[in-house]
């Protein structure tokens, strides 16, 4: 049922559109304080440096050597083959991840920053993209991403951080599959081993488990903008789980503005995602790659442009985000947790990484995989023109439940995040899950319809037999009503919460669809919960006539139909409901 909402609902959001860092009109080109070197201007054999963090937040330089440049169709078009050499690159082991954005200066002038390189290779060797491309970053005027930004600037206090020309020297098209390799890891605390493996395949980058320090600093700061060759982070999530990667700043201008990275962070054009300081523990040599091991700092400023070139933004400026809250209780242990994060104002990301969040919380807390009951709630919380929306349900799963407990949750959060018609903003999520290892399921066993004799116009009593798991049964009694004007035959129908489920046809069969928030609402709202019993008489061509006001209703009005006229009852229990059972009954024309 979920599903054909989010067929229904995923268009793209039509906002209104907000210039770069809440104020900045058109972009103005970049100009870095440092002179540059042009590609045309450099000889294989010249030799530069290349500045970037070894240990702590001292940057430090490391001797390179021109080798080639390589001329390309695609951003970036030109790269330049380096090979670091000296005593400090020997011991380093060589160019390592992280170090992406590291600028490099050939005769004092900048001629680009380091972006790609190989594994399982010579990693003294990289590739270096020219500043030359990296300035196109900041071409054209930032739209600013509609769901990302608000209609108002984002100040530090209402954000909420509880965290050429050619010649013979240049090789035409070389080395393109090879060049994708670039030098970036991702870094993620809190996630769980197969949260994390899902992470990777939808970032399609390596994430490394447990690298951040980020409670024992404080969450924000104006502090001084970084400068070329000290070490930045860029954030998708923080608080109590983290994932973001740790890079270099390559440049700064006169405007508060930076480019860093060298290649894409996640190559999604305009963006709103924190940066933050960095601080290195070490490089951690590698076969592979070798890594900075390094700890996010406080949040200084915004990446606004994820770029095939790099990366580029502006310091003391804040992204907004998505809040979410997590309270985990497990009954038998007597064990009540709650944990807060935060994920970046990206519509198409924000259910992904949640996802893999609350995944990682439920499995490092429950410390199993296997069978259990949930009983999971989920709220969107108020905002401006959002009244908020909540809903309770509960899962059973014989093999995973930390998973299928989650999956309804990961739906809802996307349908939210890219609904048509609502930016909300300030948007946040809580989610309260209740496990147990028990199965907390309830059975229809029977239904018994007393009356041997039925007339129109008649109530109709129906008696439940219902069972718990391994539990003794008992009865409840549902009055129903016959409709007035009718005879023949029908039936009633028992069944738990989700299990042959009315269908929106009206929307299946195309002649209608949702066209307000408050009928997206409404119609999210009719969706039926696994721990309801459904009780309904179900009459053959039980549907509007032709010359009823609306002969293709939504489900949400159907319901309200049934249950006004008493043909429909719908309970909400404490147990999973499993089951289905139909009656067939004969009606009699009113005496």
């Amino acid at each position: 049922m979920l599903q054909l909402f989010l067929g229904v609902l995923l268009f793209s959001l039509v906002l209104p559109l907000q210039t770069e860092g809440g104020g900045r009109g058109g972009a103005s080109s970049f100009v870095p304080e440092t002179p540059l070197m042009k590609v045309s201007e450099i000889r294989p054999g010249m030799e530069g440096i290349l500045k970037t963090v070894i240990s702590g937040t001292s940057v430090e330089n490391i001797p390179v050597r021109i080798v080639s440049i390589i001329s390309r169709k695609d951003k970036p078009h030109y790269l330049i083959l380096v090979q670091a050499f000296g005593p400090l690159a020997d011991s380093l082991g060589g160019i390592a991840s992280g170090m992406s954005g590291s600028p490099v200066y050939v005769g004092g002038k900048l001629l680009g920053a380091i972006g790609y390189g190989w594994e399982f290779s010579d990693h003294r060797f990289a590739l270096v993209t020219s500043m030359e491309d990296m300035l196109h970053i900041w071409e054209g005027e930032y739209p600013g991403n509609p769901a990302a930004f608000p209609g108002y600037p984002i100040s530090l206090a209402s954000c909420d951080f509880t965290p050429f020309s050619k010649d013979e020297i240049f090789s035409e098209d070389i080395l393109l599959q090879e060049v994708e390799s670039r030098f970036q890891i991702l870094q993620g605390d809190g996630f769980s081993s197969r949260s994390l493996e899902e992470l990777e395949k939808r970032f399609s980058l390596r994430i490394e488990k447990g690298l951040f320090d980020v409670h024992s600093i404080p969450p924000a700061s104006y502090e001084t903008p970084l400068t070329p060759g000290k070490a930045m982070g860029a954030l998708l999530a923080w608080g109590d789980i983290s994932l973001g990667a740790i890079g270099t700043v390559s440049a700064i201008d006169g405007e508060n503005r930076f480019l860093a990275f060298a290649h894409p962070f996640l190559n999604r054009g305009f963006v709103a995602y924190p940066v933050t300081t960095a601080y290195i523990h070490s490089i951690i040599p590698s076969v592979a790659t070798p890594f900075k091991l390094g700890s996010m700092g406080p949040i200084i400023g915004i990446m606004t442009r994820d770029t095939a070139q790099g990366v580029g933004g502006i310091f003391g400026t804040f992204a907004p985000s998505v809040s979410f809250e997590i309270t985990i209780k497990l009954p038998r242990e007597e064990i009540v947790v709650k944990k807060r994060f935060h994920v970046v104002h990206d519509p198409y990301l924000i259910s992904g990484i949640s996802e893999a969040a609350l995944l990682g919380m439920l499995d490092n807390l429950w410390g199993r995989r296997g069978e259990g009951t949930a009983l999971v709630t989920l709220k969107v919380d108020k905002a401006s023109g959002f009244s908020g929306w909540q809903r309770e349900d509960m899962f059973f799963s014989e093999k995973d439940l930390a998973r299928d407990a989650l999956k309804d949750v990961q739906n809802f959060i996307r349908v939210f995040t890219t609904n048509p018609f609502l930016n909300i903003f300030p948007l946040g999520f809580s989610v309260e899950v209740e496990m147990s290892e028990s199965p907390r399921i309830l059975y229809v066993e029977d239904i018994k319809i007393p009356e041997s004799t039925v007339e129109a116009g008649q109530d109709l009593k129906v008696e439940l037999t219902l069972r718990p798991h391994r539990g003794k049964p008992f009865q409840r009694e549902v009055m129903l009503k016959i409709p007035e004007d009718y005879e023949g035959s029908c039936e009633v129908v028992v069944r738990g919460g989700g299990i042959a489920e009315m269908e929106q046809d009206a929307i299946l069969e195309g002649w209608k669809s949702i066209t307000s928030m408050d009928q997206f609402l409404q119609e999210l709202d009719v969706m039926e919960s696994n721990n309801e019993i459904i009780v309904e008489l179900i009459l053959p061509n039980d549907s509007p006539k032709k010359d009823e006001d609306d002969e293709h209703p939504l489900l949400s009005n159907i319901i309200a139909s049934k249950s006004e006229k008493d043909l429909m009852k719908i309970f909400r229990t404490n147990y999973y409901v499993e089951g289905l059972l139909r009656k067939e009954l004969q009606i009699q024309k009113k005496k």
